[in-house]
C-alpha cells in the first residue's frame, strides 16, 4: 500500500509539473478599442471590398500594449470585430504586416520597416458580435521590443469583387487613427496610403509570452544633424552592454549579414563620407561579449542634403516630374513651403514649369525656395527668371536664412505683373547673409495662380554681353509668302535683345533697334516672295550692348502659297469675273477656289489700274 501511494503521488506531481508547463505556453489576449460604432459600408477599414484593391494602415501605442504585453512577447494573431458582411466573399492576397514605429497616430503614411506576419490568403471576413473578433493566425510571430509602437498594416491587391455590402467594423474614433490606399486600377500594396481617417479599428491581438535574448537589442534609435557627406546618430542601451557596432549603408540593402563599425562606451556615433543627396539606412546591435551580439536594430533611413550651389545656375524644371496637389514635386535641392490651403507643384503647362495656386487663402505663405546658394548675398549677383500670371498680381522675390522656415524670408522687390503672358525680370541680390533665394505667393487675391520658369542665379555682369549665336529659323521651303520665326541660344548677362531688320543689306526699313526684350525669338510677318531679309540681333545690359554682331540673312523662295476657300454654305451668289488692267479672269463655274496666278499683269508704278469684279446674282 505505501509503494502504491507514493506512485500516485509521483503520478500527481508529474500531472501538475505538466500542468504548470500547459499553463505557460497558452495564449493570451489584449482588445484595443471599445467603440461601437462602425465605419460605412462605402468608406475604408481593413476588410473594405469597395475599390478593387486596398492599403490600411493603424498604430497602436506601447502605453495600450504594455498593459497586457511584456517586452519580447510575441503577437501571433489578430482580429477584427466585423459588424457588416462583404457580400463580394473573398478578399483577395489579403497581406498582413507589423512593425516597430516611433509615430504616435496614422497622420503620415507610415514607412518604418514591417514584419509579413501573414503571407498573402484569400480572406472571407466572418461577421461578428460586438466584443467578438475574427481571428487571423500568423505564419510569423511578431515579436514586440516592450519600447515602441507598433504599426499594423493590411493590404489587397484583389481584384476583389464590387458586391455591396461592402464590409463594415466597429471603430473607436480617433484623431489620425488610421489611414488607406484604394485603388481600381493600381495594386494598393506598392503604393503609399494617402488618405487619413479620424478613426481606428478595434483590435484583438493574441500572444504568447516570450524569453528575452541573452543580448538584448538597443532601442531608440535617432538621427541627427544630417549635412551633404555626414550623419550622427544615437541609441538607447537594451541592458546593461556598453559596446556596440553600426552599419550604415544605401537604402534599401537590407539587415546587415557582416560585422559592423564599432563603437566602445558610447551610444553615439557619427558617419562620415558619405554622397551628397542620397539616401541611406542605418543600424545598431549590442555586442555583450561572451553572450555575443544582439538582433540589429534598424532600419532607420535618412537622405543627405546637398550640397551648396556656385552661381551660375539655371533651373527650368524640365527635367522634374510633374506634380499635382496632392503630390507636390520640386527639383532636387529645390524646397517648397506651405503654409495654408494652397500648393505648388511642377506643372506640365510651358514644357514644365512651377506652379503656384493659393485657393481662396489670403494670409498663408506659398514660397519656391532655392538651393543653398555659396555667396548668394555678397552683393555681385542677381537672379532672372520668367513668370506668366494675371495683370496686376504681385510677386515678391526675396531671401531666406532657413529653406523650411518663411519668418526668414526677407523681401527684395515686388513685382506686378504687367500682362496675362509671360514676363521677364532680372533682380539684384543685395548683401546680406541669406544664401537662399524665394519666390513668394503675393496674396494679391483669392484663386491666384503663378507660373515660374527658367530661373537663373548668375553674377551681375560687369561688362556687355557677347553676340548671340545658333539662329534657327521656320522658313517655309516651298511658300515664300508664309510668315516664320527665328530663335537664337540666351545669351549668358543678357538682359535683353535688340534687333534691327531691313530688306537691304545694314538696312533698318522694317526693325530699328526694336527693344524684344529678354525673349530670344523674333517673328517675321507679311513675308514676301523671292526675298531677302537681313537681321542682326544684338544683345545688352546694363554695361551695354554686344559690339560687332554679325549680320544675319534669309531668302524666301520664289514660289507662293494660297489656302483654298472652304465655305460652309453656298448661296449661289459669289464672284463669277474679275478683270484687272485689261485682263480678264472668267470663273469655270460654281467652284470654291480657282487659281488664275499662272497669268501675269502688269502695271506701271505710279500709273493707275482699273480692277473690276462681278459677282453672280
Amino acid at each position: 500500500m505505501k509503494i502504491n501511494q507514493k506512485l500516485t503521488f509521483m503520478k500527481k506531481i508529474t500531472l501538475f509539473l505538466m500542468f504548470l508547463f500547459t499553463i505557460s505556453t497558452f495564449s493570451q489576449e489584449i482588445v484595443i478599442g471599445n467603440g461601437t460604432t462602425s465605419t460605412t459600408s462605402t468608406g475604408a477599414d481593413p476588410i473594405d471590398g469597395y475599390y478593387a484593391a486596398l492599403k490600411y494602415q493603424a498604430v497602436y501605442l506601447a502605453s495600450e500594449l504594455n498593459s497586457s504585453l511584456s517586452p519580447y512577447d510575441e503577437i501571433t494573431s489578430l482580429g477584427w470585430s466585423i459588424s457588416g458582411d462583404y457580400a463580394g466573399g473573398i478578399l483577395n492576397g489579403y497581406t498582413i504586416k507589423i512593425g516597430h514605429t516611433s509615430a504616435i497616430d496614422s497622420g503620415a503614411h507610415d514607412s518604418s520597416a514591417l514584419t509579413t506576419v501573414k503571407s498573402p490568403f484569400d480572406y472571407d471576413p466572418t461577421v461578428t458580435a460586438e466584443g467578438e473578433f475574427d481571428m487571423i493566425s500568423f505564419d510569423t510571430n511578431f515579436i514586440w521590443n516592450g519600447v515602441d509602437n507598433i504599426v499594423v498594416e493590411v493590404c489587397t491587391n484583389g481584384p476583389n469583387d464590387y458586391t455591396s455590402p461592402f464590409g463594415t467594423v466597429r471603430k473607436t474614433d480617433l484623431t489620425s487613427g488610421s489611414r488607406s490606399y484604394r485603388s481600381d486600377s493600381n495594386p494598393a500594396c506598392d503604393y503609399d496610403t494617402t488618405s487619413t481617417h479620424s478613426y481606428r479599428p478595434n483590435i484583438k491581438f493574441s500572444y504568447i509570452a516570450g524569453t528575452p535574448p541573452s543580448c538584448i537589442a538597443p532601442t531608440g534609435l535617432t538621427i541627427s544633424n544630417i549635412t551633404s557627406s555626414s550623419v550622427d546618430f544615437s541609441w538607447t542601451a537594451g541592458g546593461t552592454e556598453v559596446n556596440y557596432e553600426y552599419v550604415v549603408q544605401a537604402a534599401g540593402t537590407g539587415e546587415p549579414t557582416a560585422a559592423g563599425t564599432a563603437v566602445t562606451g558610447s551610444t553615439t556615433a557619427s558617419e562620415s563620407g558619405l554622397t551628397a543627396i542620397s539616401p541611406y539606412e542605418v543600424y545598431v546591435r549590442s555586442n555583450c561579449d561572451t553572450d555575443g551580439f544582439s538582433s540589429w536594430t534598424g532600419p532607420l533611413s535618412f537622405t543627405t542634403l546637398c550640397e551648396a550651389f556656385d552661381v551660375p545656375y539655371t533651373e527650368n524644371f524640365d527635367s522634374t516630374s510633374t506634380g499635382t496637389s496632392s503630390n507636390p514635386t520640386v527639383p532636387n535641392c529645390w524646397s517648397f513651403i506651405d503654409g495654408g490651403s494652397g500648393y505648388g507643384y511642377v506643372s506640365s503647362t510651358g514644357a514644365n514649369s512651377f506652379y503656384l495656386y493659393n485657393l481662396s487663402d489670403m494670409s498663408g505663405d506659398y514660397i519656391l525656395v532655392s538651393p543653398e546658394t555659396n555667396a548668394l548675398s555678397s552683393g555681385t549677383n542677381r537672379v532672372s527668371f520668367d513668370v506668366d500670371g494675371s495683370m496686376s498680381q504681385d510677386l515678391i522675390v526675396g531671401t531666406l536664412s532657413d529653406p523650411e522656415d518663411s519668418s526668414t524670408f526677407t523681401a527684395i522687390e515686388t513685382i506686378t505683373l504687367a500682362t496675362n503672358d509671360y514676363e521677364s525680370y532680372v533682380v539684384n541680390i543685395p548683401s546680406g547673409t541669406d544664401l537662399h533665394v524665394g519666390f513668394k505667393h503675393g496674396q494679391t487675391g483669392t484663386y491666384d495662380s503663378y507660373y515660374l520658369d527658367n530661373i537663373v542665379v548668375e553674377a551681375i555682369p560687369t561688362t556687355p554681353p557677347t553676340c548671340a549665336s545658333n539662329f534657327t529659323d521656320t522658313m517655309d521651303a516651298s511658300c515664300g509668302n508664309f510668315d516664320f520665326d527665328i530663335s537664337w541660344d540666351a545669351t549668358s548677362g543678357a538682359d535683353g535683345y535688340y534687333i534691327n531688320v531691313g530688306s537691304t543689306p545694314g538696312g533698318t526699313d522694317i526693325e530699328s533697334l526694336t527693344d524684344l526684350g529678354n525673349v530670344t525669338s523674333y517673328g517675321f510677318t507679311d513675308v514676301q516672295i523671292a526675298t531677302t531679309y537681313y537681321y542682326t540681333v544684338v544683345p545688352y545690359n546694363l554695361n551695354g550692348s554686344a559690339i560687332g554682331c554679325t549680320e544675319q540673312s534669309l531668302t524666301t523662295v520664289a514660289t507662293g502659297c494660297y489656302c483654298p476657300s472652304n465655305p460652309t454654305s453656298n448661296d449661289g451668289a459669289g464672284i463669277s469675273a474679275v478683270s484687272f488692267n485689261g485682263t480678264d479672269f472668267t470663273s469655270g463655274g460654281d467652284i470654291t477656289y480657282e487659281d488664275f496666278t499662272a497669268t501675269a499683269v502688269e502695271a506701271g508704278q505710279s500709273t493707275n489700274a482699273s480692277l473690276s469684279i462681278t459677282f453672280t446674282t
